[in-house]
């Protein structure tokens, strides 16, 4: 299903991929009007996801597998730019930069 007409201020979903959201940011999100959250594993964004209730993707490297992103990024952020989403990137803080 394509989509004829961009209007990214009245979109209210976030799909949150890659690592689980920490739950200030999931609530903050909520009080800004972000409605729908959905959260999944990085493969969930395929070429086919229905992003018409889109607002912002957020991509959320793991410390265990930082390359993971990288496919996801080469495959999929140029469509979701077209589209009108923003593009979060959060990386993963290696053990060794922890507090």
């Amino acid at each position: 299903m394509g989509i004829t007409e961009i209007r990214p201020a009245q979109r209210q979903g976030v799909l949150w991929l890659g690592e689980d959201a920490p739950d200030a940011v999931a609530r903050l999100l909520t009080e800004h009007g972000h409605l729908q959250i959905t959260a999944g594993p990085f493969d969930m964004l395929v070429a086919d996801f229905e992003l018409s209730a889109t607002k912002a993707v957020v991509l959320h490297q793991g410390t265990q597998r930082p390359s993971a992103i990288g496919p996801v990024l080469s495959s999929h952020v140029e469509r979701l730019l077209d589209h009108g989403c923003m593009v979060f990137i959060l990386a993963g803080l290696s053990q060794s930069k922890r507090p």
